[in-house]
């Protein structure tokens, strides 16, 4: 600016110009606005910043890592975008290039979250152990695992998220259910009828339920009521064996 004035200056020949009276009154704010349009843009350039290939995986990680913790911790809708980006340490604003919306991202969480339990499933499913082995050793150490963060979010928060998904994603998530259940089934030796998928999919809502209720009892008696669930279950399934 000091650059810009310098022609104005040297031209000075000590003589009064033309009086305007209300300049200040509209230079000023104007100024004012100016910097103010500049230091934002330049705000959004620092907040947009490029990062590569492997900074997004790690930086994506740790956002997942810390999306987790805050679930858990304070449910969906308590968590703010500062809180998962300064667990990140990126600036608030590169949220956005990452995720869209809050509500994406942590569907994210629950998609990976979910493949993470879904190979280890599979990995029990195809050992050679008894059903009521696989059943037991399924449901206890990986569904009512402390670490298993998707089976902790309570319903509501669930039904939040899917009602905020795009209408095919949620069809396509059905589907794909639907399919990890018969996948599961036949490595576990059940058969694969939808009166079976609807069974687990029941257990699994009424196991996720008592386990987020924290008010009604407490956790170690929540466990006892899960367990007495699962235990039924293997009674059902195991009934011809």
């Amino acid at each position: 600016m000091m650059i810009g004035a310098l022609p104005f200056m040297l031209r000075y020949n000590n003589e009064k110009g033309y009086g305007m009276k209300y300049f200040f009154y509209i230079f000023y704010p104007a100024h004012s606005f100016y910097y103010f349009i500049s230091l934002i843009s330049f705000s959004e350039v620092e907040m947009s910043k490029v990062f590569s290939e492997y900074e997004r995986m790690v930086i994506k990680e740790d956002m997942r890592r810390t999306g987790s913790a805050l679930l858990r911790k304070k449910g969906l809708r308590q968590v703010s975008v500062e809180e998962i980006t300064k667990g990140a340490n990126i600036a608030k604003g590169s949220f956005y290039s990452f995720y869209n919306s809050k509500e994406e991202f942590f569907w994210d969480i629950i998609q990976t979250e979910e493949h993470k339990v879904v190979e280890q499933i599979l990995s029990v499913a195809s050992q050679g152990l008894s059903l009521k082995e696989k059943i037991r050793k399924i449901f206890y150490d990986f569904y009512l695992d402390e670490n298993n963060t998707i089976f902790y979010i309570p319903p509501a928060d669930v039904q939040y998220i899917i009602r905020k998904l795009p209408r095919g994603e949620m069809e396509a998530k059905r589907s794909q259910a639907s399919e990890l259940y018969r996948k599961i089934f036949s490595a576990c030796g059940i058969e694969d009828s939808r009166e079976n998928i609807e069974i687990i999919r029941s257990v699994l809502e009424l196991l996720r339920i008592t386990m987020t209720n924290d008010m009604a009892s407490p956790e170690s008696t929540r466990r006892t009521v899960c367990g007495i669930i699962i235990e039924g279950m293997v009674s059902y399934f195991c009934k011809e064996l």
